[in-house]
């Protein structure tokens, strides 16, 4: 009988090969962090079953050899899935934060922070007060601030350019002329 291990861990590393790169393309079709979550882990998951049936393959048909050339094509997907689950971390654990902080002498009102497939309204903020909001970024954008100030209108950009599974840390200071300056996590003046 002719041995069946090769083509049956090929086939089990194409296929681990390719759930690998829609792993990388599953940001752009899923909306929510937790979904983001348990793509990547069912990933994983897959990539290390289909490692495994190879190894199984191989063990049975491989005869007394310990290194079967089979062998050779399963073993990267053993260290591609711990990577699927370590993606799947730092796309879900990357959150956006931004806080702002209102050193104007009125309130500042109809707070709105979008872009990047996020809208969201964040109320009002009292002179001397402070607002924290955390988000994920859902796709490709600019992120921006709205707001107003006795009826005056604020729209700032506070970064050029976002993309999902990518976070940030910003401040943002509303001063007393209504001016938004933006500070990096660092502290950096952008």
């Amino acid at each position: 009988m002719k041995n069946p291990s090769l083509p049956i861990a090929a086939g089990c590393s194409g296929m681990a090969l390719i759930l690998a790169v829609l792993a990388c393309f599953a940001p752009q079709a899923i909306t929510y962090p937790w979904q983001l979550l348990l793509c990547h882990l069912g990933i994983g998951l897959a990539v290390v079953l289909l490692g495994l049936a190879g190894i199984a393959f191989c063990s049975h048909f491989g005869g007394q050899r310990r290194w079967h050339p089979a062998l050779l094509l399963i073993l990267p997907l053993l260290i591609l899935a711990p990577l699927a689950i370590l993606a799947a971390g730092l796309s879900v654990f990357s959150p956006y934060r931004v806080e702002l902080s209102n050193h104007n002498a009125h309130a500042v009102t109809q707070i709105r922070i979008h872009g990047g497939g996020v809208d969201l309204a964040c109320g009002e903020l009292a002179p001397g007060a402070r607002l924290s909001r955390v988000f994920w970024i859902q796709g490709d954008g600019t992120l921006r601030l709205e707001a107003k100030i006795q009826a005056r209108p604020i729209d700032a950009e506070i970064d050029g350019y976002v993309t999902s599974g990518v976070g940030g840390d910003l401040e943002l200071d509303i001063d007393d002329k209504g001016v938004v300056r933006v500070r990096s996590e660092s502290g950096r003046e952008l």
